[in-house]
């Protein structure tokens, strides 16, 4: 995560997207917004998802990548299993 609220996504693993189905990125950068989509990928592959109007990412952000039917999640939440988790670290100095 960046501070023009970019996010760099690099797979350590390859993921079976079945058809009909993509890879969405969520954040949690606040418990009484709930979780936000960063974005979707057709596949795991390396990018980076673009700014969007988001406060600059602050440690231990929660990040997740769920399954969802394509072309995203009907609800605006995650509505399919999480695939990865993980929390924003600081990068050491």
């Amino acid at each position: 995560a960046f501070a023009d609220n970019s996010v760099r996504i690099i797979p350590l693993q390859d993921f079976e997207v079945p058809e009909g189905k993509i890879l969405q990125v969520w954040t949690l950068y606040n418990k009484d917004v709930g979780p936000v989509s960063l974005g979707t990928l057709a596949r795991a592959e390396a990018t980076r998802l673009g700014a969007q109007p988001f406060p600059v990412p602050v440690d231990n952000q929660l990040y997740e990548i769920t399954i969802e039917p394509a072309p995203g999640s009907p609800t605006g939440r995650q509505t399919g299993p999480i695939l990865v988790m993980g929390f924003a670290k600081r990068p050491a100095n």
